[in-house]
């Protein structure tokens, strides 16, 4: 579903899949069909990376992006987590509105090593 969606291998994704410690991974199911994903992971005490999620294209717009997010911040404050952040590309414009319509707040940017821009963002819990 990552390589479909974001066009491109998900290799990367899965070394560091096996990296992180603390990962939290939810899942959308359509039957037994994955729909939608939502992934992150311990950053330090008290604070969580939400590293990266996608809906499939003929499932968007019913709310499971919102729904996934829903589920990992209360998940999150569950088990005591105070701050969320995340980044994302300006091309990316429907995970942006995701976030800012679920409380995130633009903290900065920068340029990534491919020299495209990313947008950091962060919620209090």
């Amino acid at each position: 579903m990552y390589e479909t969606i974001f066009q491109t291998s998900s290799v990367t994704i899965r070394e560091k899949m096996r990296k992180v410690e603390n990962l939290l991974v939810l899942l959308a199911l359509d039957g037994e069909k994955v729909i939608g994903f939502k992934m992150g992971y311990e950053q330090e005490k008290g604070e969580f990376y939400s590293w990266i999620g996608g809906v499939d294209s003929a499932y968007r717009q019913i709310g499971i992006g919102s729904t996934l997010m829903k589920m990992q911040h209360d998940w999150l404050k569950e088990r005591g987590y105070q701050v969320v952040t995340t980044k994302t590309k300006n091309k990316w414009r429907h995970m942006l509105i995701l976030n800012l319509r679920h409380g995130f707040d633009i903290i900065g940017t920068y340029t990534d090593e491919k020299g495209e821009p990313k947008i950091i963002l962060k919620k209090l819990l």
